[in-house]
Order: structure tokens, then sequence, then C-alpha cells
């Protein structure tokens, strides 16, 4: 167009350059939320929370399913048993998918109706045969999601933090992970626990949850439980983490808090019941408070047990 009409090339490319820099803001601005789904009452929980996250900022949300496509082979006499049971199993497994995706299509139309007109949501599937935890991590690696939200115990699943789905998928990619126990129900994020390890990413996280939660007003209570150490370096690096974050001190948005305790898990059960918490975040590192509770089988329990959605934040995190 611009050999064709060469005085108006100026104008052509300031507004491709416009238009490439707004469509690439706009391409920013949307959320991706993977949602992996067993299709089981769980599934409804954690997708309204999906729902939730995507409306307030305008997103896609992703809901990935894996089913069974494995063929067992038994009996018979060697080859023609093989072609038989492998006959039969191809047949099953076209009708596991075809039953998944009915049910897929089904949960699809279900979160329609719960979407606000108003909203900007995008929802769409995938599904693959296979194992759930390496399905997961694999679409990652092409989908790109911002965030993953996962039943904490579904069809089969059970502790996310005991070598089951949600921890495979911390360890191996770099996405945050928001487990919600299957004994939650969906109570908003007014109020936001950020467990303050106060080891590096500690700002990126924050900067993270207002990002993703900030469009749902809540108040964010970035908390240091102090059982031991050096108390002065605590209170320098605390004091660091208030200065960047000023503007959400003076709006009201975030609250630091240095809490003296003798020993973590009585400091984080005495801050909860305290506290009208909606939603746990922390970074899952050693030298934590949830890398040191989490280290024991029975705290890991007993948090759940409290039924708050958990936000994890790998350390590999790349922000």
């Amino acid at each position: 167009m611009t050999r064709l009409f060469p005085e108006f090339s100026g104008i052509h490319w300031t507004f491709s350059s416009d238009f490439c820099r707004f469509v690439l803001t706009i391409q920013r601005a949307m959320k991706k939320i993977l949602v992996p789904v067993d299709f089981s009452d769980h599934t409804d929980v954690t997708c309204r929370y999906a729902v939730a996250i995507a409306s307030a900022n305008g997103g896609e949300i992703m809901l990935f399913h894996t089913y069974f496509d494995q063929m067992i082979i038994t009996g018979g006499t060697y080859p023609d048993s093989i072609a038989a049971q492998a006959a039969v199993d191809v047949q099953m497994i076209a009708e596991i998918r075809e039953t998944a995706e009915k049910e897929m299509e089904k949960l699809v139309e279900s979160i329609k109706k719960i979407i606000d007109p108003q909203a900007v949501v995008n929802v769409v599937w995938s599904m693959e045969g296979g194992d759930a935890a390496t399905g997961i991590v694999e679409i990652c690696t092409t989908y790109y999601p911002d965030l993953i939200i996962i039943g904490a115990q579904g069809r089969g699943l059970k502790d996310p933090f005991s070598g089951s789905t949600a921890e495979i998928i911390m360890r191996h990619t770099t996405v945050p992970v928001l487990a919600i126990p299957s004994s939650a129900g969906f109570d908003g994020f007014s109020q936001i626990m950020y467990s303050a390890g106060l080891v590096e990413g500690t700002e990126n996280d924050l900067r993270f949850i207002f990002d993703f939660f900030g469009s749902l007003n809540p108040v964010v209570h970035c908390v240091h439980l102090h059982c031991s150490g050096n108390e002065q370096f605590d209170d320098v690096k605390l004091d660091r983490l208030k200065q960047l974050f000023a503007k959400e001190i003076a709006d009201g948005k975030i609250v630091f808090g240095l809490y003296e305790c003798e020993n973590h898990r009585q400091g984080l059960v005495t801050f909860l019941e305290s506290t009208q918490i909606g939603m746990i975040a922390f970074k899952l590192h050693k030298t934590s408070l949830f890398g040191l509770l989490f280290s024991s089988r029975l705290s890991r329990k007993d948090l759940f047990k409290a039924k708050l959605p958990l936000l994890a934040f790998p350390v590999s995190k790349i922000h």
C-alpha cells in the first residue's frame, strides 16, 4: 500500500505501530487461567474461583482434562490375543474420550451461565489422554497460563502438597498454583494473607497478587512470623517492603506485620483465628514459614482443615 501511496507511508507506519502496541497491551492485560478438571463435585468450586478472577480482570479460562488412555493386554495366545485385546481397548478409550467430551461441553455451558454478561471472559477447553500431572505440565509449555487453579482433592486426588498432582505441578512449572481444598466454599478474596518469609521474590509475589486480585479489592496482610534469628535484620527487610508499597499502604490495600511467636505453627493458628482470611499466599521455599510447616505431614493436614485456598509461588517463578 505504501508503494502505491507513498505520501501516506508515515501515517501507515504510525497506525501500524500504535495498533501493534494496542494489541500487545490487550494481550498482556488478559489473564490466562488454566483449570484442570475431573468433573467431580469439587470442579464446580474451582471453576467459580476461576470465573471470579477472570471476570474481574478480563481473561481466558482454559479447562483441561486428562483421561485414561492406556491399552492393557492380558491373557490369550500371542499374537491373536494382542490384536483382539488392542481392538477392544481402542474402542474403550474412544468411548472414554467421547464421554469426557460430553461432560466438558456440559461444564462449559454451566460456566457460561455464571459469567456476568458485562465481563470479558473467554472459555476454551482441551483434553489429552494420559497422566494428569504430566499432561498439565506439558500444556503449560504451549498454553503459557498466568495461573493454575486446581482442586486439592477430586477423583483420586489427595493432599496436593504430598506427592500428588499439585505438588508435581509446582515442582515442574514456573506458574503460581492456587489449590482449592475440597472442603472450601467460594467466599471471595476480601482478606488475603501473604506469608512473608522475607526471601528473594517477595516483592514480585505481592505485585502478582495485586495484579491478579487487586480488582476484587482485597486487603493483603503481609505477615512475617518471627520465632528466632536476627530480629533487626527482619525489621530492615520489612521496612524495605513498606517503602516499595507505600502507596498501597496509604490506600489501605496492604498491611505489614512482624509477629513474635513461640513457634511458626502456633503463630499461624493465632493469626488465622484473629483475622477473617479468605486465602493464604506463600512461596514454597524451604526456609519460609510454609516450607517449615509443609515438612511435616501433620502440619499439612492441620492447614487444610482451615478450608482456605492456598496460592503457592514456585521458588523458580519467573516474573
